[in-house]
C-alpha cells in the first residue's frame, strides 16, 4: 500500500461500495490510541477519499420483515455515530430507525471495514456484523417515541446518537430521548447507565415531541438530547453534548418556537462521578451540534452545522474548542437565550475544517443534510491520521450515506 500523499490527491475521489454480500475482508493496521496535539493549520487537512452507502442496502441483523412501506426492516443506514475500533474496523451506531410510527424498530449497532486504497481514491467498505441492544435482561430496545417505559417484553424507547469506546473495550452510546448515557459490552448487552444532570431530563415525556415541548418547563427539548459523546485519551474523562439548547435556556417566539444560543456539555470525570456543565455558544439561532470528538484532556472537536443540503447548505463545520479556560457552571445556573452572565466564559472556539471551502469539492447538490458522525482513524506512515466524517441519510432508500475521509497533520504526545 503506497503512503504517497502527493499521489492520492492525483486522482478523482470517489469510493465504492462493496460487501453487498458480506463477504470479510481485513486489512489490520497498527493501533495507537496515544493523545493528540494537532498542528493549528487547518488547511492542513486533506480529503483522500469519499465513501458512498446506497440506501437500499441490508444489515445482518436477521430481521427480515418488511415496513408498512414495503421496505426492509433490516435496512442498512441512518449513522448517527462512528468510532474507530483498532486496524480498519469501525463501529456504527443508526439513530431510532425510519420516521414511520407503526413500524417497529429494534435499535442495534454495526462493526465495519473502510478499507482505504490510497494509490486510487477508493475504498471498500465491508459489514461484518450487526448487534441488537438489549437491556439487562436480554429485551431489545426499540426506537418509537410510544415506548416511553420498559415491559417484560421490550425495554424503554432509545434514540442513539453518539458511540465511543471506553478504555475496557466496551460501547457507551449517548440517547436523544432520556438523555440517556447507556454502556453496554460488545455483545450489545447492558452493563450500567450512567448518569445524566437532572437539569438536562424532562418531566412528562410523550410520544408526540410536540406535546413534550408544551408540557415541560426544563431539560432537554423534543429530539434534541444528547448527540454527541466523547472518551478522553487518559479514559478519566466522558464529555456529552446536547444538540441545541435546554428549554429553560431557550427563548419562545410568539408561536412557541424556541429560540437561543447557548448549548450546554457534560463533563463526567468516570472514576469519581464527579459532574461539570460547560457553555458551546452557536454561530446561529438555526444551527445544531451532531458530533463531538476528543483531541486531548481539553480540547474537542464538534460538528455545528444547518439543517440544509445540496446547494441550499451554507454552514457545516467543524469546530475545535478548548475546556480549559471555560467556566464550570454553578448548579442551578440559568443561560439566557444570547449572550452570557457576567461571571460564565464559553469554551474557546476556532474552525477546524469547513466542508464546504471550495479545497474539498464537497459543496455541490450532492452534500447531505446532516453531518453526524466524527471519528479518528488509523495512523499514516507521515505523521498524519485519518479523520472519517459520516452523514446520516435517515433511512432514506433513495439517498446514500457518505463518508468524507481526511488525513490530518497530528503529533503524538504523551499523556500524563
Amino acid at each position: 500500500m503506497s503512503m504517497s500523499l502527493r499521489h492520492w490527491f492525483d486522482y478523482l475521489v470517489v469510493l465504492f461500495i462493496c460487501g453487498l454480500n458480506h463477504s470479510w475482508v481485513a486489512c489490520q493496521e497498527s493501533s495507537d490510541t496515544s493523545s493528540l496535539a494537532f498542528a493549528e493549520s487547518v488547511a492542513d487537512a486533506k480529503l483522500i477519499a469519499i465513501g458512498k452507502v446506497p440506501g437500499t442496502l441490508r444489515d445482518l441483523s436477521g430481521l427480515n420483515q418488511q415496513r408498512s412501506d414495503g421496505a426492509a426492516v433490516d435496512q442498512f443506514g441512518g449513522f448517527s455515530g462512528i468510532e474507530w475500533a483498532g486496524g480498519n474496523r469501525y463501529l456504527v451506531v443508526p439513530d431510532r430507525g425510519f420516521d414511520i410510527e407503526s413500524d417497529s424498530y429494534w435499535c442495534r449497532f454495526h462493526e465495519i471495514d473502510i478499507d482505504i486504497d490510497f494509490a486510487n481514491g477508493t475504498a471498500e467498505i465491508v459489514l461484518h456484523q450487526s448487534v441488537l441492544l438489549t437491556d439487562e435482561r436480554g429485551n431489545r430496545y426499540p426506537g418509537e417515541g410510544k415506548w416511553l417505559s420498559p415491559s417484560k417484553n421490550r425495554a424503554h424507547r432509545l434514540d442513539p446518537e453518539g458511540i465511543r469506546l471506553d478504555v475496557d473495550g466496551n460501547i457507551i452510546i449517548c440517547d436523544e430521548y432520556g438523555p440517556y448515557l447507556l454502556k453496554f459490552n460488545r455483545q450489545g448487552k447492558l452493563l450500567t447507565t450512567l448518569p445524566v444532570p437532572a437539569n438536562f431530563e424532562i418531566q412528562t415525556p410523550h410520544a408526540k415531541g410536540s406535546q413534550e415541548d408544551e408540557e415541560n418547563k426544563q431539560g432537554r427539548r423534543s429530539n434534541r438530547g444528547l448527540e454527541g459523546v466523547a472518551i478522553t485519551p487518559s479514559g478519566k474523562f466522558l464529555v456529552g453534548l446536547m444538540q441545541s439548547p435546554l428549554i429553560q435556556d431557550s427563548g419562545r417566539d410568539e408561536n412557541g418556537k424556541f429560540h437561543g444560543r447557548n448549548v450546554r456539555l457534560l463533563k463526567l470525570d468516570l472514576q469519581t462521578g464527579q459532574q461539570q456543565q460547560f457553555v458551546y455558544e452557536l454561530e446561529d439561532d438555526s444551527h445544531k451540534l451532531q458530533e463531538l470528538l476528543a483531541i486531548n484532556e481539553n480540547e474537542f472537536l464538534v460538528a455545528e452545522q444547518d439543517g440544509d443540503g445540496g446547494l441550499k447548505t451554507k454552514f457545516k463545520k467543524l469546530i475545535r474548542i478548548d475546556l480549559s479556560q471555560a467556566t464550570p457552571l454553578p448548579e442551578g445556573t440559568l443561560l439566557p437565550p444570547v449572550g452570557l452572565p457576567n461571571a460564565v466564559i464559553a469554551v474557546e472556539k476556532s474552525v477546524y475544517l469547513d466542508l464546504l471551502s471550495d479545497e474539498f469539492g464537497l459543496a455541490n447538490e450532492t452534500m447531505p443534510d446532516k453531518i453526524e458522525g466524527l471519528s479518528w482513524g488509523p495512523w499514516l506512515d507521515d505523521n498524519r491520521r485519518v479523520l472519517v466524517v459520516a452523514s446520516d441519510n435517515d433511512f432514506s432508500l433513495e439517498n446514500p450515506t457518505y463518508l468524507f475521509l481526511f488525513s490530518v497533520s497530528a503529533a503524538k504526545v504523551t499523556t500524563d
